[in-house]
């Protein structure tokens, strides 16, 4: 079945993010049931410097924030964090308890459990909807925030389209099903290198012997709970105007999720930084150079 390519390409680009981050867990417990679920994040860099939490999108894996967090452990302490439900996380009792509050709880606790009073957040799509939320509440504990193809507003029919794929069973019986549709998702993520792709799709999906093939790590349940919130439209312009925190927005030029129009409308709120992926969709990869100098570039201007 070719499996090995799978590995092989694996191993060639852990080769280049070596060391490998230390992969912790640490209990989230839902505030109203009691109920604990274990949470998977990934740890870079000195603890003691300023910290950086790296949110990814509905049914995204930390370890995509890896290429990133490699070049920012040199001057800050960066984690990724698995939401319940995905990737390495533990899953949660009831379909109905995937939700925006319960994401939102989830971060807090993880701050809790770092130990840390403030941070910066980085955030793809729905990352970037928990951070604005996260920030407008608990606008003291949030640094910088780094959007990344989100806004505070998204049509629901954008939202319904992307639900419905997402809510669907894949299973990977073979290798080359699972490179067409990595091959598939080249034009949203710009991605040009092959490895990286093939690294973030193993990192998304996991062996399963009863269907005899690869199948995506996320809890089922919380693709149909993302699926029921998001008929309706992503409105978030209350909380966005209530940010006074400096912001880098990162968009897809191909993006579908966030217009122009939003863009423009973010832009004239308020004075925030914009950087344009070009031959990019919904959510850029965070992997190439230019994007990456891009957010070291806008820390380090907070430090002038």
């Amino acid at each position: 079945m070719h499996w090995e390519k799978l590995e092989l390409a694996v191993a060639r680009v852990n080769k280049k993010l070596a060391p490998t981050p230390i992969k912790r867990l640490f209990t989230y417990t839902d505030s109203i049931k009691k109920k604990s679920t274990p949470i998977n994040y990934f740890e870079w860099g000195n603890s003691k410097n300023e910290t950086i939490i790296c949110m990814g999108g509905v049914a995204n894996s930390a370890m995509r924030f890896a290429f990133l967090a490699q070049e920012l452990q040199q001057n800050y302490h960066v984690i990724a964090m698995d939401w319940a439900g995905r990737g390495d996380s533990g899953w949660l009792e009831e379909l109905e308890d995937y939700t925006p509050d319960q994401a939102i709880s989830q971060l807090s606790q993880l701050m809790k459990h770092l130990n840390k009073k403030s941070a910066h957040l980085i955030g793809s799509s729905l990352g970037g909807t928990i951070a604005l939320s996260f920030a407008s509440q608990n606008p003291k504990k949030v640094k910088t925030i780094v959007l990344n193809d989100i806004g505070p507003e998204m049509s629901p029919s954008r939202r319904k389209r992307r639900s419905t794929v997402l809510a669907k069973h894949y299973v990977f019986r073979e290798f080359s099903d699972l490179e067409r549709k990595v091959g598939a998702s080249q034009k949203n993520d710009g991605i040009e290198d092959k490895d990286i792709l093939l690294f973030n799709a193993y990192h998304l999906t996991k062996w399963s012997e009863n269907e005899i093939g690869r199948i995506y790590k996320h809890d089922p349940r919380a693709m149909l709970a993302y699926k029921k919130y998001a008929s309706k439209k992503l409105e978030q312009w209350a909380e966005w105007n209530s940010l006074y925190h400096p912001i880098l927005l990162i968009r897809g030029a191909l993006s579908d999720a966030l217009t122009n129009s939003t863009v423009k409308k973010m832009l004239t709120s308020k004075s925030i930084s914009l950087f344009k992926v070009m031959n990019a969709g919904h959510t850029p990869s965070l992997t190439t150079n230019d994007q990456i100098n891009a957010i070291t570039k806008f820390y380090l201007q907070q430090k002038i």
